[in-house]
């Protein structure tokens, strides 16, 4: 689920700005501006899997009761 939202846009949060600024604007053309934001969405996304990761060993854990 927090992948999608990130994959998506829906949360409007730092790494859609990243890819926007990937994407769409002209700063990206300078090189290491471009290799610093790839850097930087690569370690956002890390963190959300990471988030997701412990998330799931969490849920995992509990018994769902009906």
């Amino acid at each position: 689920m927090v992948m999608d939202e990130l994959r998506l846009g829906s949360g409007g949060g730092p790494l859609t700005l990243v890819m926007s600024l990937l994407t769409h604007s002209p700063l990206s053309l300078d090189l290491s501006v471009h290799q610093d934001l790839l850097v930087l969405a690569g370690n956002l996304m890390s963190g959300a899997c990471l988030s997701a990761l412990k998330q799931g060993q969490s849920n995992s854990g509990k018994t769902i009761q009906h």
